[in-house]
């Protein structure tokens, strides 16, 4: 005679894929908390690059501004240069100059003068070539 009370007990492949699943969810959430971690890695990251590219580009904005205040007084005392042909006014200029060349990249300029037959001077012959503008001075 069977019992009609039998102890059931789940299949082995039933406790199998519930332990696979429990492992699948551990190892899921492992992975969202390396994803957290890496996030928040990287927007730390981005901030000090953030924070380093403005320094710089403050420094930029700062030599730009001194350039332009530069450029401003040598245009100005241009200006002054031209209305009175004072050797103090022509002295300061230089002196600008100079600071500015200190502060930018350095130009030069090469001054020549080609003479032609210079066996036959001509009389009345102008002795100055006229007045050229390099670097906002006056040659």
């Amino acid at each position: 005679m069977t019992s009609s009370l039998e102890i059931r007990t789940e299949p082995d492949w039933l406790v199998e894929v519930r332990q696979m699943r429990s492992e699948l969810i551990a190892a899921t959430e492992e992975i969202k908390k390396n994803q957290k971690d890496s996030i928040q890695e990287l927007e730390s990251k981005i901030e000090d690059l953030k924070k380093d590219n403005k320094k710089h580009l403050d420094e930029i904005s700062e030599k730009l501004q001194s350039i332009e205040e530069l450029i401003s007084k040598i245009s100005k005392s241009n200006e002054e240069a031209g209305k009175s042909k004072d050797d103090s006014t022509v002295s300061k200029n230089v002196n600008l100059l100079k600071n500015t060349t200190n502060m930018a990249s350095e130009k030069q300029i090469k001054l020549k003068h080609v003479f032609k037959n210079i066996n036959k001077p001509e009389e009345n012959f102008p002795k100055f070539s006229g007045v050229e503008d390099h670097f906002n001075v006056n040659w």
